[in-house]
This record gives C-alpha cells, structure tokens and sequence, in this order.
C-alpha cells in the first residue's frame, strides 16, 4: 500500500471521507454544515500533514488470491503496478515500497486448488486454498 502525502487533486477523497464524520457531529467541534472548503481547509491547516494511502491496488492483489469455489485452475490478471513484487513483500509482512505502485502493466496467472467449501480438517486454517502465482 502506498502511502503518501496528500496532493490538491486527492481533496474530493478526503471530503467524501470527512463529510459523513463532521455531519454527524459527534467526533469534531466544527459546524455539522461546514462547507467542504471549510472543512478542507480545517484539515489541512498549517503545521497539520495529511496522508492519504492507496489501498485499491492492494484490494485488488487481494481479490486476484483469494479463494475460488469449485475445481482448481488458474486465472490471468492485469494489473497497473507490479503486483507480484507487491505480493511479495505482502507476503512477507512488509510494507511494499513506493516503487511498487509506479504505473506499470502486469499480468499474474494464479493458480487456485480448488475444494473450497470443503471441512477444513487443516490446522493451517486453510492457508492451502489461497491462491499462487504460477507460471
């Protein structure tokens, strides 16, 4: 996941965040109308930085390795980044570097086993069924 300073072109994101939270009240002392610039401009006072992560990419690794129902295979996918280094370091428990989410084609086959669904008489807790990058 990237995660990075936050730009001019990320603050309809942040608004579409922060509007439901200073609506509701109950976690700022700002107005619950507050007018997006107002908000905006609230929470990128001086001396406040704003991040902003960029998880869809991950989301999307994610999706390619989870678990199919029905008989084993492999399917191809496309991403924007390259992924299997991201999964790499994901599977490592590491943050990916920004490198890894430079716009870039790739392509992934991942092979599933299959059998979902099954008991899991496994005390892996099932690990066997996410899916693997293949050749």
């Amino acid at each position: 996941m990237l995660i990075r300073a936050a730009e001019a072109a990320d603050r309809d994101a942040i608004w579409s965040i922060l509007e439901p939270v200073f609506r509701a009240g109950d976690t700022y002392t700002q107005p619950r109308d507050i007018t997006r610039d107002a908000a905006l401009a609230y929470w990128h006072h001086d001396g406040h930085e704003v991040f902003v992560a960029e998880a869809s990419r991950v989301l999307a690794l994610d999706r390619a390795f989870c678990p199919r129902v029905g008989p084993g295979g492999a399917v191809d996918f496309e991403f924007d980044f390259a992924a299997e280094r991201t999964a790499h370091h994901l599977g490592r428990m590491e943050l990916p570097p920004a490198e890894c989410f430079v716009p870039q084609p790739s392509t992934l086959r991942v092979r599933h086993p299959g059998a979902v669904g099954e008991v899991l008489l496994d005390p892996d807790g099932g690990s066997w069924m996410r899916g693997q990058i293949g050749a």
